[in-house]
């Protein structure tokens, strides 16, 4: 199966703003809905429509 598709922001200026800065973090989102569509040839394009809650910093990796 192949799927393709893409994420349409509920909030898009938040998400916007967050490139800006050009932070690293965790993206915490909220999937809002989705919508998928099949293409044929076991072929999709899956959308969904997301909500921007919070970035979370970084943690220092423990190894495990």
């Amino acid at each position: 199966m192949h799927y393709g598709g893409g994420i349409e922001w509920v909030d898009p200026q938040a998400v916007r703003e967050l490139g800006q800065r050009n932070p690293r973090g965790t993206l915490v989102l909220e999937v809002r809905s989705w919508e998928t569509e099949e293409l044929g040839d076991n072929r999709y394009r899956i959308f969904y429509l997301c909500a921007f809650l919070s970035l979370e910093p970084c943690r220092p990796c423990t190894g495990n």
